[in-house]
């Protein structure tokens, strides 16, 4: 299970069995905040006549900017390509790192990845392990943030089907 939250992503790997190793766990502190605070520092530096008058930007738009790598600013779109692929990348380079440290995803046969950022790095988490099916407890992101308990829960069913759990 890989947490990939707003300031941290945590890990825990779950035998078959449904025990956890404690020696899995593992958590860095980083984050989707730090990811889409970074990407709006680049696109304002990088495009600072347009957004020299304006205030935050609203988490909504730059989730969306990180997806398409356009930044929608009026009637423009900013190609903010280059922004959101830095960032995008520097997350999944510190996931994969403390997958790296849990365990290596040699060792996984699925990552379930729970918390609210998964969706916005999928493309990304899926590009760095090829050989990994990656489960994602919640894909819509209206509601990604409740991604946590969806994975909770759908890992309780896991346990249940298998008869680890009543």
């Amino acid at each position: 299970v890989v947490d990939v939250g707003g300031h941290t992503v945590d890990v825990a790997v779950i035998d078959p069995g449904g025990t956890i190793n404690p020696l899995s766990l593992k958590s860095t502190r980083t984050g989707i905040l730090k990811m889409t605070t970074d990407f709006e520092r680049y696109i304002r530096s990088n495009n600072s006549t347009y957004f020299q008058d304006t205030g935050n930007l609203d988490i909504k738009r730059i989730e969306d900017a990180l997806i398409s790598e356009n930044y929608k600013f009026g009637k423009m779109k900013i190609d903010c390509s280059q922004e959101a692929r830095s960032v995008k990348n520097a997350l999944v380079n510190e996931i994969v790192d403390v997958i790296n440290q849990a365990g290596s995803a040699a060792n996984f046969d699925n990552i379930l990845l729970t918390g609210g950022g998964p969706v916005l790095i999928y493309p990304e988490l899926l590009n760095a392990y090829q050989r990994i099916d990656f489960l994602m407890a919640e894909p819509n992101r209206d509601i990604m943030k409740f991604a946590n308990a969806f994975g909770g829960a759908k890992i309780a069913s896991l346990l249940r089907r298998m008869g680890y759990w009543q």
